[in-house]
């Protein structure tokens, strides 16, 4: 039924109001028609049915005002932004901000068409609505979107849902600070978190002083240790990063060949560490000369010419499986040997220099030796990286245990200087420096028996397990990512993958690894492919490069890539649940088997205020139980970086 506008009446439903009462109209005094009284406003529709807020509000009839500037609207005393007027049409926006959020409720629409007024009950719907299946997630939204959202309520009963707040900034130093509340209706039962409540991780202590692998006894121990080599290591690095950047050649070098090295001529190298200008003179004795590598042992160390089966070992390693895998995969160590030495191998010292001058270090490159002497007077103009000798309580199967990952670890990084350098290309930041390099001895360690495959889903037995418990010859890999990536997912709030949060964190190298590890499973046509594409530095550095490399836009990465950690689907190649699992079980009160951790609620009212989180940071949160109804979750207070909300049901 149309509701008449003729007088001041309520009209709902089917009420209908009448114009006012025809009045009896006198003669003109000049005997002229009596004027025509003016059309009655009518109104027939309100649409939609349940009104929601940011979105239009339509209202037909007949005999409305034309002019917008005549029509004044508004719901629970907000005014409405009328967009288009007609006699047969009003169009008028209803505001997003200025409503409480609440649930769907039932509104007073005060509906002004010049001086005639009519109110209408509505319903309105302050949250934007999402309503998923199990198993299923929602789209990323804004810190404004998200300030007032419904999970809509199931109709099994049962319903589980992690909220992941994720500040998508790209500056580890980016903090954001938030509050997170819920509200909702119905009884709720049966509460069970996807993630695991807090547990205390003092056994995750680093120890300040070193002790040597063999030595290791104590649970603790064996995960400091892996922490101790990462952070002497994280220095380094960021030095070469800065001669990268600082020294960028341009043009063509004149290339030219050096004298082949033979087995057990003595060669003198620099070793450099912090300097590019000054360095220690090495002599060396070659103990390997291969097709892609030379191995030199520095005839100073303490145990020169007794372990020479060991060296071997390495240097044909790295020509049979090492140089073709990083070839294939991320880059070439010598893709700059044209314009070096020309000998066509890397070469690795072996020295107690390393030892002595960086302890906890096991290996390292110096970019300095990518250029020439007129540019820097120590450098070796060569492919070189610096590893430890074996300490003097350290067997040599023992050294050669961590040792093995390490030269693989190095010589990505030569591949990456190598191809940017070629290019013209700057560094890459050096969270991904080091994240890449991580995932070049994933590939390494899935070379052997059981270790894996891309996209495998491969668990704890075959590849943790069986490094541990030293099932066969293959050395310490996956051992570190994984122990380094559960320090990260207790605190992937205040952590970041984008670099140390604090001091001696070195966490970025295991969550940087993950990530690009994630990105490349959920994104990859090829997994080669799409590595070399990174590495080549033909995208832009840091996460910008990974983003784009992926296809995706870096708030996409980053929020997809933290949901998958609290669904324990953080890639097709690992199954990371039976990692954590095995290693909660190897390690009891060290490990957990489900790391992540956040906060469970019973659905209905809930309050966070004043989380914090770092750049790439993210805080959850599970809603579960037997919901009788919708359930609002309020993302407020919201101050710095680039907060996002995402969503998924698990039940």
């Amino acid at each position: 039924m149309a509701c008449a506008l003729g007088v001041l009446q309520a009209c709902s439903g089917s009420d209908v109001l009448a114009p006012a009462a025809p009045q009896v109209a006198n003669t003109p005094a000049n005997g002229g028609a009596t004027p025509a009284p003016s059309p009655v406003a009518t109104i027939s529709r309100v649409t939609p049915d349940s009104l929601v807020v940011g979105t239009m509000l339509t209202i037909e009839g007949a005999n409305l005002p034309a002019n917008p500037s005549a029509v004044r609207l508004s719901i629970a005393g907000i005014a409405l932004e009328v967009r288009a007027a007609s006699a047969t049409r009003i169009e008028a926006m209803i505001p997003a901000a200025g409503f409480a959020c609440a649930a769907p409720a039932a509104q007073t629409l005060r509906i002004e068409l010049g001086a005639a007024t009519v109110e209408q009950s509505v319903v309105l719907r302050t949250a934007a609505r999402i309503d998923l299946k199990a198993n299923e997630g929602a789209l990323t939204l804004s810190a404004e979107q998200a300030a007032c959202v419904e999970l809509a309520g199931s109709a099994a009963g049962a319903a589980k849902y992690v909220v992941a707040v994720v500040n998508t900034a790209t500056q580890a130093n980016a903090t954001a600070r938030f509050d997170l509340r819920g509200q909702g209706t119905g009884a709720l039962t049966n509460v069970a978190s996807v993630v695991q409540a807090e547990v205390a991780v003092s056994a995750l202590r680093v120890p300040s002083a070193p002790s040597a692998f063999s030595a290791l006894t104590a649970q603790q121990e064996l995960v400091a240790a892996a922490a101790r080599e990462t952070a002497a290591h994280a220095n380094l690095l960021a030095v070469n990063a800065e001669i990268l950047r600082a020294a960028v050649p341009s043009g063509a070098r004149q290339a030219y060949a050096r004298a082949a090295a033979a087995v057990n001529d003595t060669v003198t190298i620099n070793a450099l560490l912090n300097s590019c200008t000054k360095g220690k003179a090495v002599n060396a004795r070659v103990v390997y000369a291969g097709a892609k590598a030379v191995v030199l042992e520095d005839i100073a160390s303490p145990r020169a010419g007794r372990m020479d089966d060991a060296l071997r070992a390495i240097g044909g390693e790295f020509d049979a499986t090492v140089y073709p895998l990083l070839t294939k995969n991320l880059g070439d160590p010598l893709a700059m040997n044209g314009q070096l030495n020309g000998d066509g191998r890397v070469t690795m010292v072996f020295t107690r220099f390393v030892n002595d001058s960086s302890p906890g270090t096991a290996g390292y490159v110096s970019a300095c030796n990518f250029y020439p002497k007129a540019k820097f007077a120590a450098s070796n103009e060569d492919e070189v990286f610096y590893a430890r000798v074996p300490a003097t309580n350290e067997s040599v199967d023992d050294w050669r245990r961590t040792m093995r990952s390490t030269v693989v670890h190095e010589s990505k990084h030569l591949a990456s200087y190598a191809e940017r350098l070629a290019r013209g290309a700057t560094a890459e930041e050096s969270w991904l420096e080091e994240a890449t390099a991580r995932v070049a001895e994933e590939l390494y360690a899935r070379t052997f028996p059981g270790g894996g495959s891309w996209k495998g889903n491969t668990g704890f037995a075959a590849t943790v397990g069986c490094e541990l418990t030293q099932c066969d010859d293959r050395p310490l890999v996956m051992w570190k990512h994984f122990s380094q990536l559960h320090a990260y997912l207790r605190s992937a709030d205040s952590l970041t993958p984008f670099g140390p949060a604090k001091s001696g964190d070195v966490t970025y190298y295991a969550s940087g690894w993950s990530l690009v590890r994630w990105a490349v499973d959920q994104y990859a046509a090829t997994e080669s492919g799409m590595l070399k594409a990174l590495v080549a530095g033909t995208s832009p550095a840091g996460v910008a490069g990974l983003a784009t490399v992926a296809g995706v836009s870096t708030e996409q990465l980053l929020t997809g890539w933290a949901m998958a950690n609290a669904v324990g689907a953080t890639g097709a190649t690992w199954n990371s649940a039976d990692i954590w699992q095995g290693l909660a079980a190897t390690f009891p009160g060290v490990f957990q088997s489900a790391p992540l951790r956040g906060r469970a609620v019973s659905a209905g009212s809930f309050a966070f205020g004043g989380l914090q989180l770092a750049g790439a940071g993210a805080s959850y949160v599970t809603i579960g139980g037997v919901q009788g109804g919708g359930q609002l979750v309020q993302l407020t207070g919201v101050n710095g970086g680039a907060v996002r909300l995402t969503v998924q049901r698990v039940q």
